[in-house]
């Protein structure tokens, strides 16, 4: 008997590998005879809307597992999930044109940080907010990322050329370094050594140290750069205003950049990009028709369409390959994710 088992698991090794896209059954042979297992199962991709209970744009989500996320946009509006987007409830009260936020981050389950025309820090898993302390030179925010319990912050477009830092949630500031130029407007950190900064008109600079010294290679467009994201402090993408249908991509941390084909369409806005790993990834574009989200398994050279949204969606959180959300306005939250479909009988 415990022989025909383990033969039987042995079998089957490559079929369990695949349990996310084929369920497959076995025999089993008990005292009785050999009993069929239940009916093949396969998944199909859905995408269910939510509701998010405002009717406030949103323009940024953050998920930190499949379970429990943020939603941060116009009014004062912050929502938070723990029931993967079944129900939202506000953080703040909202306020007809007050605050809007135009990102939000969580590192950890606690920790967050949601910025627009005010910094707020969380330390309790976005049950409370509070402001942070005014940037040292007393200019306006840039754009900041954070890691751990560490924030890096730039200061007003246009105007400072200095990265802060914060390790207290924002009570107090360290000016760690001088910028290259005042004028970059997208910051991401991927940890305290390794920061990159994207702008206008292609300027784009990296540190590996910290912000002792800063590297600007020269870029393959001139146009305005948006959005940057990192995996690794190798393996990141910059998505460029002017392209031939997808992101750019570097895999030497940035020294170089090569364009990746997505079938966007040329120059259609690319609003968002997050990677699961080095090669699991998903791309948000939209345009004045239909809004697309595409997914690569091999870190961008191939792309597929995975979904149609209505326009103007804004931005996305995928904490995993099979779960991901997209927000947009009027409190739009949609999910996606995999359900079970039994085969048909054959």
């Amino acid at each position: 008997m415990k022989t025909m088992i383990a033969s039987s698991i042995k079998a089957n090794r490559g079929n369990l590998a695949r349990f996310l896209l084929l369920a497959t059954a076995t025999l089993v042979t008990s005292a009785a005879g050999q009993v069929p297992a239940a009916p093949a199962v396969r998944y199909e991709a859905r995408w269910d809307l939510q509701d998010s209970g405002v009717t406030d744009q949103l323009n940024s989500v953050y998920f930190i597992d499949v379970n429990t996320g943020w939603a941060a946009g116009k009014n004062n509006t912050i929502l938070k999930t723990v029931d993967g987007g079944k129900t939202w409830s506000r953080a703040l009260e909202r306020e007809e044109g007050g605050n809007e936020f135009s990102s939000i981050l969580f590192t950890d389950a606690k920790e967050g940080w949601a910025q627009g025309n005010i910094l707020l820090h969380s330390s309790d898993g976005g049950e409370s907010w509070r402001p942070a302390s005014p940037l040292p030179d007393r200019k306006s925010l840039g754009d900041g990322g954070a890691v751990g319990t560490i924030r890096l912050q730039t200061g007003q477009f246009g105007t400072s050329d200095r990265l802060f830092k914060s390790e207290d949630g924002g009570t107090t500031w360290t000016d760690i370094s001088k910028l290259p130029r005042n004028d970059f407007r997208s910051v991401f950190v991927l940890d305290p050594q390794h920061v990159w900064l994207a702008g206008d008109y292609g300027r784009y600079a990296f540190t590996n140290d910290g912000g002792a010294t800063w590297q600007q290679p020269p870029m393959p467009v001139r146009c305005n750069l948006r959005r940057v994201y990192f995996v690794s402090p190798g393996i990141g993408w910059i998505l460029p205003s002017d392209h031939n249908g997808g992101p750019l991509a570097t895999t030497d941390g940035g020294l170089t950049w090569a364009s990746q084909y997505a079938g966007a369409g040329q120059n259609r806005p690319l609003r968002d990009i997050h990677f699961v790993n080095e090669r699991d990834g998903f791309l948000l574009v939209g345009s004045n028709r239909p809004d697309i989200v595409y997914r690569t398994s091999n870190g961008g050279g191939k792309w597929a369409t995975i979904g149609q949204l209505p326009e103007g969606r804004t931005a996305m959180s995928f904490p995993a390959l099979d779960n991901g959300w997209v927000v947009g306005p009027k409190g739009y939250v949609v999910h996606y994710h995999l359900v079970p479909v039994p085969a048909a009988a054959k």
